[in-house]
């Protein structure tokens, strides 16, 4: 079946390459800047792979598998490019290998992950298909009616020929004029926004991203932090009604043996998949009391061990929900870790339950986004009434639709929407349920992007503030319409073109560098708490803010390390499906 979907793009939480917060780019590895993603495909024929990276000191490769030749083998410090070349698969199967890039004085490699699919595949169809849709809807699809196709190659291939094909062409400033449509770092590009998902890709089940509402198999932990002064694993979340939150394992829980085993430096990448994915693991978890300033554990409580099995369940877009007494004001508290339309009369039963709040906490410290309508509900349960009517969200396209006046605006408190489906009932009745908040605090990082975004920029092109604390946000102001499902030569495709700018009612949209907070903590190097505690850097400052009715002034020497708290932690060094995914409406 063919479903055309429309996407606000999402970012990184998580565990690939769309980012990963426990740590800061290069602190474990030494390498920044890397030019590959979570997961390098390679064609079935064979390829040749150029990355370009920056070094913090001499470095030596070394590759799992012999169909895999990297070059050179070592380096020194700088800007460095390294060639990947992949011999032609004949094993008939999908097959993986790992490019390990040390940097000598640090304690982890770098890791590039190649999969090669077993088949080439005829593509010429869907080729043919991806250029008439670049063509008429892709943001900057000018420059594309020069462009001559080349349908005989892959199509991930193919895509990237366009996307580069319209890079080369400048704007006002002298950037690519699609500039937008992906991740920079220093000026290089990391990766496009727009993207093709295949039938190899479909193989990759290890590989796959999920978003919230997915229907995944795992214990429910999703993160994990490995502290570099301590033998053991630092639990960074657990989805509610799992396993492992049956269990009772806690975000800021610090484990020390799996199995039986203890926890060491040589072996918890493999202990790490187990409590991902394992059946009936024992875990013997332990509540960190102390830390002293160098971030040695001084005081440690034992908890008594206990059994977590992967189970299926549907991650929840709630993983948290509290009426809090905060000075003399009622406060409610969201962590909200992603828009999905499924769950959306979940979000209006929230808010009912929420009734009589002074001050709402918006946690969307790792909200990578969600569906646009999703948005504008959540939206309409803060605003409510007395906004009824106005512009929250105006979608931009690019000048040949606009000037067929095809517009996308999403209202507060309408039940009336843009995408295709024309009526989305939710959003209305969500006016029952609303708080009519002048003022929200949104706790925000890098993971907080599009749709999460929309919440910011919109509320505050209404005037209503929105007090933000955190770290910069992701900067995703450009979204989707695509195909989920799009059947060509009776294979399945994914197809995702970046096709709309976001603005707000006051025609704002330039946030592509993220939004500032107002109150800059980055917690990379806090030992986690869990969620809307004291120890909860975030949530602590915002409640602070409440009670005292001023803002928390924070010098620039402790907003990477705050108190006791403070300690290091490596990121977690197994492929975690990534929390990417899109805001989704689906068009039959």
């Amino acid at each position: 079946m063919k479903r055309l979907v429309i996407v606000f793009l999402l970012a990184a939480v998580g565990f690939s390459a769309c980012g990963d917060d426990t740590i800061s780019e290069g602190e474990s590895t030494g390498i920044l800047e890397p030019s590959w993603g979570a997961n390098v495909r390679s064609r079935a024929s064979g390829q040749t792979h150029v990355f370009t990276f920056r070094a913090t000191g001499n470095w030596q490769v070394e590759c799992s598998d012999a169909w895999c030749a990297v070059t050179p083998q070592s380096g020194p410090a700088g800007r460095q490019e390294l060639t990947v070349v992949t011999s032609e698969n004949e094993t008939g199967d999908l097959r993986a290998a790992t490019v390990l890039v040390y940097v000598v004085g640090y304690p982890m490699p770098e890791i590039i992950r190649i999969t090669q699919s077993a088949e080439e595949g005829d593509y010429s169809e869907v080729n043919e298909w991806m250029f008439g849709d670049m063509k008429e809807r892709y943001l900057w699809n000018e420059p594309l009616a020069d462009f001559e196709p080349d349908y005989g190659v892959g199509y991930q291939d193919f895509l990237e020929s366009m996307l580069n094909f319209v890079a080369a062409r400048k704007d006002g400033d002298g950037l690519p004029l699609n500039y937008d449509d992906g991740h920079w770092s220093n000026g290089n590009l990391d990766y496009y926004y727009s993207y093709v998902l295949g039938p190899e890709e479909a193989e990759e089940q290890s590989f796959a991203t999920r978003s919230i509402g997915d229907e995944i198999t795992e214990t429910g932990i999703w993160r994990l932090g490995v502290p570099h002064t301590a033998d053991g694993l630092v639990v960074y979340g657990v989805a509610p009604g799992t396993s492992a939150a049956r269990a009772g394992l806690q975000r800021g829980m610090f484990i020390t043996e799996v199995d039986g085993r203890k926890v060491t430096m040589l072996n918890y990448a493999e202990l790490i998949n187990r409590l991902y994915y394992g059946t009936s693991v024992r875990v013997l978890p332990n509540r960190v009391l102390t830390i002293d300033e160098s971030g040695h554990f001084t005081e440690v409580e034992p908890l008594p061990e206990v059994t977590i099995s992967a189970e299926k369940f549907v991650d929840p877009a709630i993983y948290k929900s509290e009426m809090k007494t905060i000075g003399n004001k009622k406060v409610a508290y969201l962590l909200y870790m992603g828009f999905d339309s499924l769950q959306d009369e979940t979000l209006i039963e929230t808010f009912e339950s929420f009734r009589g709040a002074e001050e709402l906490i918006l946690d969307l410290r790792y909200n990578g986004g969600g569906s646009v309508r999703s948005s504008t509900l959540l939206a309409t349960l803060i605003a409510g009434e007395a906004y009824k009517d106005e512009v929250f969200c105006r979608m931009t396209y690019n000048a040949q639709r606009m000037a067929r006046e095809e517009s996308g605006v999403y209202l507060i408190g309408s039940n009336i929407v843009p995408d295709g489906s024309g009526i989305y009932q939710p959003i209305a009745s969500a006016l029952s349920a609303s708080l009519g908040l002048q003022r929200i605090y949104v706790i925000g990082t890098e993971s907080t992007a599009s749709a999460s975004e929309l919440i910011i920029n919109g509320l505050r092109g209404m005037g209503i503030k929105v007090r933000l604390i955190g770290t910069r946000t992701n900067g995703k102001n450009v979204g989707m319409e695509g195909y989920v499902g799009h059947i060509v030569g009776e294979e399945s495709y994914t197809f995702m073109p970046i096709t709309f700018y976001s603005e707000n009612c006051q025609g704002f949209r330039d946030y592509s560098d993220g939004f500032v907070p107002d109150v800059e903590l980055d917690d990379t190097n806090i030992y986690p708490a869990d969620f809307a505690t004291e120890e909860d850097s975030y949530y602590s400052l915002a409640a602070f803010w409440i009670e005292n009715d001023r803002m928390p002034v924070i010098s620039h020497s402790s907003r990477s390390a705050v108190g006791t708290r403070s300690i290091l932690l490596r990121p977690d060094p197994v492929a975690r499906p990534a929390r990417c995914g899109g805001s989704i409406v689906f068009r039959e």
